[in-house]
């Protein structure tokens, strides 16, 4: 992987769960950190979701290693969310992370950018 590839810049966020006053459960988003990546678009479709369509884009997020990097996590760049549905450690060297992601809403998943 070349550094220069590693155009965009972005935040990585993990999600959490927690009670909210009236003891329903709710979706955090709490950031982890700054990421620099290279996004690359694979395709897209569409879903139905409760009668109305919805599209998502499928792209390859490709960036630096770094452990613990799960589905539990997203990575937003300004206004768009990318939810990680996939993450493979190339060649499990420790060194590149392909990240499958989808822009848009994924099912079970928060489409909107906040922190705890």
């Amino acid at each position: 992987m070349r550094a220069g590839a590693l155009r965009k810049s972005g935040t990585l966020q993990r999600r959490t769960e927690s009670r909210d006053d009236y003891g329903g459960q709710e979706t955090l988003w709490q950031d982890v950190g700054p990421v620099r990546f290279e996004l690359q678009p694979t395709g897209g479709h569409e879903i139905d979701v409760g009668g109305s369509a919805r599209s998502q884009s499928m792209f390859t997020i490709v960036m630096r290693y770094r452990p613990g990097i799960s589905t539990a996590h997203r990575i937003v760049m300004g206004s768009r969310i990318f939810n990680i549905t996939n993450v493979t450690d190339v060649d499990e060297r420790h060194h590149e992370l392909d990240i499958t992601a989808v822009e848009g809403m994924s099912p079970g998943q928060s489409g909107s950018v906040g922190k705890s």
